[in-house]
């Protein structure tokens, strides 16, 4: 399985949909696992089998639609295929079982035979303000579940959007955003300029915050992190984005930790939990745009 780095957490959220949502999309809520969204990861519920799952939304897991773990999946009834997958994360290598689940449902779309995999154990922020929730411990649905929609961000009021491809979510002047085209290499990634130094970016709600490698140029421009930019990790340093761009659109500023990230990952860094807190953002995934407000 070509899986990056899954950086776990959540918290439990209740499933709520409109009364008066389009057709073509559902509304779930969002919840993040501390009080700070900018050290937080997303959460929301899947109902599988009348059973409400609280599920962490990480679009950095590919390959599979959905990771569960022995104790979310007591009162479902799964079909294990006999296979297991093998994959390497920032920091371990593990093999786990595959399974099927024959039907479930995100708000009020239903979805069918969903390829999910078995975890024993979800970690999390390497914060030390990260707190372990219900939802770092059950799960989280990944990108090529969510791919199957279109996908609105709303962090500032704590919700996504599905909308089914070929729409935009109602309430939102979309077409006015900011538009990006990424590529589906290993997720989704696009080409950008972090003050004049070309990197690629992975879009990755598993990541708290968003980090880079430690490049000599951004060694050289970096700060020690503060009371709000505060991680447990030794010799914690960010830099700022005071210029940032993808292709060719220039962004609001942003900062991204010095991370440890290692040589072999396809990718020079990740956009998470702090760009998403401070924009809204739209997944065109039939198109391959991103639309960013």
């Amino acid at each position: 399985m070509k899986k990056r780095f899954f950086i776990f957490a959540g918290m439990v959220c209740l499933l709520a949909t409109s009364a008066f949502a389009a057709p073509y999309e559902t509304t779930l809520p969002l919840q993040f696992n501390t009080g700070d969204k900018n050290d937080g990861l997303p959460s929301t519920v899947i109902t599988i089998q009348n059973k409400q799952i609280p599920i962490i939304l990480d679009t950095g897991t590919i390959d599979i639609d959905i990771a569960l773990s022995h104790e979310a999946l007591k009162g479902t009834q799964v079909y294990f295929t006999g296979k297991d997958s093998c994959y390497r994360s920032l920091n371990r290598y593990s093999c786990q079982q595959h399974f099927i689940v024959p039907r479930a449902q995100l708000g009020s779309f239903i979805v069918k035979n969903i390829r999910g995999m078995l975890m024993e154990k979800f970690w999390g922020s390497n914060s030390h303000r990260f707190k372990e929730t219900q939802a770092s411990r059950d799960g989280a649905i990944g990108l090529s579940l969510l791919s199957q929609f279109n996908l609105l961000l709303d962090y500032p009021h704590h919700k996504m959007v599905l909308v089914k491809q070929g729409h935009f979510p109602t309430g939102y002047d979309i077409k006015k955003w900011t538009r990006i085209p990424f590529v589906n290499r290993d997720g989704i990634v696009t080409y950008a300029k972090i003050n004049d130094k070309l990197v690629t970016l992975l879009w990755d709600t598993g990541s708290v915050p968003s980090k880079v490698k430690q490049y000599f140029d951004f060694m050289r421009d970096s700060r020690v992190c503060n009371k709000k930019i505060n991680y447990a990790i030794s010799d914690c340093r960010y830099i700022v984005a005071s210029h940032f761009s993808i292709t060719r659109q220039t962004l609001h500023p942003t900062w991204f930790l010095l991370d440890h990230i290692p040589s072999n990952i396809p990718f020079d860094g990740l956009i998470g939990s702090n760009f998403y807190e401070e924009n809204l953002v739209f997944f065109d995934f039939k198109n391959h745009l991103i639309y960013v407000k």
